[in-house]
């Protein structure tokens, strides 16, 4: 069973999904928005609210997150919120690995 999530879900979808899955793709992000401010509230934002939801059921499924190469930072992407909130999102993948022993992947897309 397949469960999908997104912008016009309910809080209670996500706990329900939480507590079942067997592993979590999170293809999740927002990459062209009204105002810069909305780049960590999509890529940063929700990926913590999905994670402390994981945590709440002490689900320790694998989780992949889809990122961007601008997370790297360098070159022509060095200076780009976009970038920024992906690699904060990343950040926040590999500490939940490191805090939970779930095993996390990072694909970043090019």
């Amino acid at each position: 069973e397949i469960y999908q999530y997104d912008i016009d879900s309910t809080l209670g979808e996500l706990d329900a999904y939480c507590r079942e899955a067997d592993f979590v793709f999170n293809l999740a992000g927002v990459n062209r928005p009204q105002s810069q401010e909305e780049f960590m509230q999509g890529n940063f934002g929700f990926a913590s609210t999905l994670l402390d939801t994981l945590k709440k059921y002490g689900n320790k499924c694998p989780v992949m997150l889809s990122s961007s190469q601008q997370a790297s930072l360098t070159g022509r992407f060095g200076n780009s919120e976009y970038g920024r909130s992906k690699k904060a999102g990343e950040d926040l993948f590999l500490q939940y690995g490191e805090e939970t022993g779930a095993k996390v992947l990072v694909y970043r897309f090019p």
